[in-house]
């Protein structure tokens, strides 16, 4: 092995070239500062509600109190459902939802458009015999997919 006794040189040329590690927490604290000064615009409805709370949490989980530098508007487009699987006798078996939204990320001094793009997300559930099994499944499933587009507005806002 003759890279060994090289190994430690290589550690110093790293450092000296201004290498950080990917998952350092050093610009962290910007980073939560920016994120603090967003402002979500309301999101009518239940679930509207359910993903300004998730995205509240997720921008500005530190609660800090920031002067509003930002807006964001979310608007949740229709939530749809489909037969995914059909039995027999023409009852579904399983539902499959798709949600998406849109949002934008505007400068508030200016009402500049920062962002402006959409996404989505799917899932589906179980319709069984019991009633009250079936919608704690599709509640839960809704709450997944509220969760999982909250992450994809929050990754593409802080990136």
């Amino acid at each position: 092995m003759i890279f060994k006794p090289l190994l430690p040189l290589l550690f110093l040329a790293l450092t000296a070239c201004g290498f950080s590690p990917l998952y350092s927490d050093s610009d962290n604290q910007f980073v939560l500062t920016e994120s603090a000064a967003v402002k979500i615009d309301p999101i009518p409805d239940y679930y509207g509600y359910v993903m300004m709370q998730v995205l509240e949490n997720k921008l500005n989980p530190q609660k800090q109190a920031q002067p509003t530098r930002y807006v964001l508007a979310v608007h949740l487009n229709d939530i749809i459902y489909t037969d995914q699987i059909r039995q027999e006798n023409n009852f579904s078996d399983r539902k499959k939802i798709t949600i998406s939204a849109t949002y934008r990320l505007s400068r508030l001094k200016d009402s500049h458009t920062l962002i402006q793009s959409a996404t989505s997300a799917s899932g589906s559930y179980n319709i069984v015999s019991s009633p009250y099994a079936t919608l704690t499944d599709q509640e839960k499933n809704h709450s997944e997919l509220l969760q999982i587009i909250a992450d994809n507005i929050d990754l593409h806002i802080l990136t």
